[in-house]
């Protein structure tokens, strides 16, 4: 263990696979933001904000479909959240910041992130934001909004932790961020914009965290595509009930 660490309108609400419902909210005038959820039939542990890593675009359809990053390693797992007594919210990116490169730096991003800890603390607190790979800037990018709105606590999975040729999640005040974080990690991920040894590193900036604890996973399947993408050590490849069994045990450890 390491030391560290405007409200949307409801839409429609339409059914997709058994259970899982597809929301749409209007965070601006114009602006749409689809995002899917579910939730257990009994007890609710907490609810879960699952950030996709690469673009973040879903593309998610009216009918709940999801037309990008389906075997994200977040997307892929949700069901698992469900499955150990949590709700999850699975966003899209809004509409009008789709044809944005930068948009996980703008200040309407940031406040469309607050206001998904918003809706999820109606379906059951405390609410947790998990973000993975590129996802990890959008976690980050939570903290620098100007919504007082924030999280009980934040995972990061295989992320962009420490700025290369491109912006990482350091880019963007990690100071800022006093809620406890996770940092998980796979020990072969061999991406090179999230070598596992940055874990130690970003862990030292998060200077504001209450507690900061990292955990190395190890093992899997045979990859089976580019080391960056998620069918791979990168996305956890083989580990998915693994991911969310760690996850949920350390959610337990927050309020033994």
């Amino acid at each position: 263990m390491m030391r560290g660490l405007g409200a949307l309108l409801l839409l429609a609400a339409a059914p997709v696979a058994a259970a899982e419902q597809m929301l749409e909210l209007t965070p601006r005038p114009g602006a749409v933001l689809r995002l899917l959820s579910d939730q257990p039939e009994g007890d609710i542990k907490g609810s879960v904000i699952l950030l996709a890593g690469g673009n973040g675009q879903l593309d998610i359809g009216a009918d709940g479909s999801i037309g990008a990053l389906r075997g994200n390693q977040l997307v892929r797992s949700r069901n698992g959240f469900v499955a150990a007594g949590y709700a999850y919210l699975l966003p899209d990116i809004a509409s009008d910041l789709k044809q944005q490169p930068s948009y996980r730096y703008k200040p309407a991003f940031a406040d469309d992130m607050a206001v998904l800890v918003s809706e999820a603390r109606k379906l059951q607190k405390p609410v947790h934001v998990i973000g993975t790979s590129r996802g990890a800037i959008s976690a980050a990018a939570l903290f620098n909004g100007a919504s007082p709105q924030q999280p009980d606590s934040l995972v990061i999975t295989s992320g962009m932790l420490i700025s290369y040729k491109i912006p990482a999640a350091d880019s963007l005040s990690p100071g800022r961020i006093a809620v406890p974080v996770l940092l998980l990690r796979h020990r072969d991920d061999a991406c090179s914009v999230t070598p596992p040894h940055d874990a130690e590193r970003y862990a030292k900036l998060l200077k504001a965290a209450p507690r900061v604890d990292i955990l190395t996973l190890t093992g899997g399947a045979q990859p089976k595509s580019d080391p960056c993408d998620a069918a791979h050590y990168h996305g956890f490849w083989g580990l998915d009930a693994e991911v969310v069994r760690s996850i949920t045990s350390w959610f337990a450890t927050l309020n033994p």
